[in-house]
């Protein structure tokens, strides 16, 4: 049964209104556990952003396939920003952001009437917009894929993640895909999964770039057995706005409050991520 989604207002840039659409897990708490800010790992804020971007945010879920329209493709790009339900489902399982008939959908496909939901953000720059890149976990498969190079201001953030008997490893380390930039400013897609009681498990991730001039932080923030939140960029500049660039961890409850999500905190101004139930989350705030 498809959800309805809740409005919610959310922050606006003086540029471009934002108009959310959002049917996300509720806060339960916070418990410290684990978390750290991942500043080596990306390059650092180039130029100054006048005004920031302009962004969406949305949720949908359902027990089965549904799907949400996100809007035009040709003014906007838009990727992942969370995931909560059964993905690690002992049959396939997917959330995708992808483009479609000249717009961008949201699509998730549960396995077997299990809860399965997705949130997504879109920003108002198609600049140096890449394909989809391609990440893929199974026999004879699972080194990175290259995601080449870009400019300073590339950016690059997941959008699907389909999973048949993957993401169900308690140990994030072994089950597990994000995207990363080395050193030498090449960006690499990459993952692990571990072989459980579904042999063979696989698993295909993909991920989007576009160049964003302003890098407000990227971090990883890991939870124990809890429900944890924690602040991640402060929008009180305006146009900020935050995605996921990976995620792992056991997503085997068939529950709307289990999974990884960014949520904008309107009172306090700030991006903030949910992390549940021994999983862990990647995330890069853009302006």
């Amino acid at each position: 049964m498809r959800l309805k989604p809740l409005m919610n207002e959310l922050r606006r840039d003086h540029l471009l209104p934002v108009l959310a659409l959002l049917v996300a897990p509720l806060a339960l708490g916070c418990v410290s556990e684990m978390g750290q800010q991942d500043d080596g790992a990306l390059d650092e804020p180039v130029g100054e952003a006048q005004a920031g971007v302009g962004w969406w945010s949305y949720g949908w879920g359902c027990s089965g396939s549904c799907e949400l329209n996100l809007g035009t493709d040709t003014d906007r790009t838009c990727f992942l920003s969370g995931v909560w339900g059964k993905l690690g489902a002992s049959s396939q399982a997917s959330v995708r952001v992808t483009r479609s008939g000249g717009d961008w959908m949201l699509y998730v496909d549960s396995a077997s009437g299990q809860n399965l939901g997705a949130n997504a953000v879109c920003v108002n720059t198609v600049e140096n917009r890449t394909g989809q890149y391609t990440w893929t976990w199974g026999p004879g498969s699972g080194l990175p894929t290259s995601m080449g190079f870009g400019t300073s201001a590339r950016r690059c953030f997941l959008t699907q993640v389909v999973s048949n008997g993957a993401f169900k490893y308690p140990n994030w380390i072994t089950d597990y895909a994000k995207v990363r930039k080395d050193a030498s400013g090449e960006w690499f897609l990459e993952g692990s999964s571990t072989t459980g009681v579904d042999t063979p498990v696989t698993a295909t991730v993909k991920a989007i770039c576009v160049d964003v001039p302003q890098n407000y932080g990227a971090w990883q923030w890991i939870a124990g057995n809890n429900h944890r939140i924690d602040p991640l960029a402060n929008d009180s500049a305006g146009g900020v706005v935050c995605g996921m660039t990976g995620l792992g961890g056991p997503f085997t409850s068939n529950t709307w409050t289990d999974g990884v999500w960014l949520e904008y905190n309107s009172t306090t101004l700030d991006w903030e991520q949910h992390t549940v139930n021994n999983k862990t989350a990647w995330s890069q705030c853009v302006r």
